[in-house]
């Protein structure tokens, strides 16, 4: 299954959200270096996962927004860093 929310967003949404959870919440695109390099012929603008099969054999999903997710995510492996 493809998992996801369903819902499209701009690549450097996703960008700029994982780099807000591992570096500084205040981060900006411009300190990302969003932009600074030209897109390439044939770039991917947006992604969206397709979950229709997925939905069709689970029915309603859980939802977990992408900053949240990506948040909880790093804390889980910082704290496994932490006990090794």
């Amino acid at each position: 299954y493809c998992v996801g929310s369903g819902q499209q967003r701009l690549l450097k949404e996703y960008i700029l959200d994982i780099y807000k959870a591992v570096w500084r919440e205040d981060a900006t695109e411009e300190e990302v270096g969003i932009g600074k390099r030209p897109y390439a012929t044939g770039q991917v603008m947006f992604l969206c996962a397709d979950i229709f099969e997925l939905e069709g054999d689970i029915g309603s999903l859980p939802y977990t927004p992408f900053e949240e997710g990506i948040r909880q995510t790093v804390a889980w492996y910082r704290s496994r860093q932490e006990n090794e």
